[in-house]
C-alpha cells in the first residue's frame, strides 16, 4: 500500500499539473469507487477547477473553485495517471476525470479497493479526517513518547493510523530495524532512549524515501507511470532469510497483525 513518501510525491507532482484544470466529465466502470454515490459525486465536481492539492496521511485531498473538495484513496494498489486523452489506455483504469484542457487523470485500481470522494465543505472534509493522528515530521519527541505509552506491540502502533498518521508496513520495519528494536515489542517498554532512537529513525526513513520517489516494489508508479526508488535501498523490508547488512544474522520473517514483519533477532531486542 503506499503510505506518506509516497503520497506526498504524488501530491506534489499533481500540484505542478492540475490547479487550474477545468473539470469536464467523470467516466467509470465500477460504482463503489466515487462516493458517496457516482451521481453525487459527479454532481459536485462538474465544471469546478482544481485550485490545489493538499494531502492529510495517505489521503490526497483535491480543493476545488469555486467550492468543495474531493479526497482520493489509493488503498493497495490504486495509482494515478495524468494523460492526453490521445494517449493509449492503460490497464485497470476504472475511473476518469477529463478536463477542458484535453488531459485526463485516470485512476488505475486493479483491486478496486480505492476510491474518489467528494466533500461538499471544509466541516465535513475536518470530520472525514478527525481520526487520523499526528505525522511523524511534526510530532514534537515529548508528544511521540507519550504516544508510546501502550501496551500495543509497537510495530501495529506505528501502523496504527490514529496514533501516528502515514506510516504503513514498509517504513514501520525498515524504522525499527534502525532504531534496534524488536517488532514484537510492547511500546510502553521501550526506554528513553529507545523511543528517541525510534523517532529519529521514522523521520529518517520517510525523508529518504520521499528523496527517492517512494518504494515501487508493487503496485506504486509516479504520475506518468515511471517507478519510484526506494525499493532498492530497502533497510530490512523484504529480505526474508538474507544476511542482516549490520550484524549477518539472518533475517527473520512471521506475521504480527496481519501483517507481514521483518526483523533481525541478532541486533533487534
Amino acid at each position: 500500500m503506499p503510505e506518506l513518501p509516497e503520497v506526498e510525491y504524488l501530491r506534489r507532482e499533481l500540484e505542478i499539473v492540475l490547479p487550474g484544470e477545468v473539470i469536464k466529465k467523470v467516466s467509470y466502470d465500477v460504482g463503489k469507487m466515487l462516493r458517496p454515490q457516482p451521481k453525487l459525486f459527479i454532481d459536485g465536481v462538474i465544471g469546478k477547477s482544481i485550485s490545489q492539492i493538499r494531502r492529510r496521511a495517505k489521503l490526497l485531498i483535491f480543493v476545488l473553485a469555486p467550492q468543495g473538495f474531493f479526497t482520493v484513496h489509493l488503498r493497495l494498489s490504486g495509482r494515478l495517471f495524468w494523460r492526453p486523452s490521445t494517449a493509449p489506455a492503460d490497464k485497470f483504469v476504472h475511473v476518469v476525470l477529463h478536463f477542458a484542457s484535453g488531459y485526463e487523470l485516470r485512476f488505475a485500481e486493479a483491486r478496486k479497493f480505492g476510491y474518489f470522494e467528494y466533500i461538499k465543505n471544509e466541516i465535513d472534509l475536518e470530520k472525514r479526517l478527525k481520526d487520523y493522528g499526528p505525522e511523524i515530521d511534526l510530532v514534537s519527541w515529548k508528544n511521540f513518547s507519550q504516544i508510546l505509552e501502550s501496551r500495543q506491540r509497537i510495530k501495529s502502533l506505528l501502523m496504527d493510523q490514529s496514533k501516528i498518521a502515514g506510516i504503513g508496513n514498509i517504513y514501520a520495519n525498515d524504522a525499527l530495524w534502525l532504531a534496534r528494536i524488536a517488532p514484537q515489542r510492547s511500546a510502553e517498554s521501550l526506554s528513553p532512549k529507545e523511543r528517541q532512537r525510534l523517532w529519529k529513525a521514522l523521520q529518517q526513513v520517510i525523508e529518504e524515501s520521499l528523496k527517492k520517489g517512494g518504494a515501487s516494489d508493487q503496485w506504486y508508479r509516479h504520475l506518468d507511470g515511471s517507478k519510484g526508488n526506494y525499493q532498492n535501498f530497502f533497510k530490512i523490508y523484504g529480505q526474508r532469510d538474507e544476511s542482516c547488512p549490520r550484524c549477518g544474522e539472518k533475517i527473520k520473517y512471521e506475521s504480527l497483525g496481519g501483517r507481514g514483519t521483518f526483523w533481525c533477532p541478532g541486533c533487534q531486542n
